[in-house]
């Protein structure tokens, strides 16, 4: 079984989270694939730059991993993501990959109910709940 592994972050710009939308029309956090990188940290500032985002701040002792299952060509790949969350005063993005339609900045509850997948649901309210109880 072939194996894949991404960094996502978790962008937030005062109380509101930014949400991507990916081809089919998912919305998602910011991701991106990777083959070898010496520090995830340093890989998920370069994300976010490359949407045009150089005012961060690294949220300290968050790091959530989440695992699924994928159809590719056929052929079923594990993947294995990787999520920080980063602080930014910008609001303004570029999308700088074509996999990314839109973008939105929006509210605790509105994120929730916008995101499209489940685990992400969840992987926003531990981000929530550690931004919350660690400020």
């Amino acid at each position: 079984m072939a194996q894949e592994f991404s960094i996502g972050v978790i962008l937030v710009n005062k109380d509101k989270f930014l949400l991507l939308r990916r081809f089919p029309g998912h919305w998602s956090f910011i991701k991106k694939s990777y083959q070898e990188i010496e520090n995830k940290e340093d890989f998920a500032r370069e994300i976010c730059k490359e949407q045009g985002i150089n005012t961060l701040f690294h949220v300290k002792n968050f790091a959530e991993t989440e695992e699924y299952f994928f159809k590719k060509h056929g052929d079923t790949v594990h993947k294995e993501v990787t999520f920080f969350i980063f602080e930014t005063t910008e609001e303004t993005i570029t999308l700088a990959s074509a996999d990314y339609m839109a973008y939105v900045w929006l509210e605790y509850e509105r994120a929730i109910a916008r995101i499209t997948f489940k685990p992400e649901k969840e992987l926003l309210k531990k981000a929530y709940d550690h931004l919350k109880y660690n400020k």
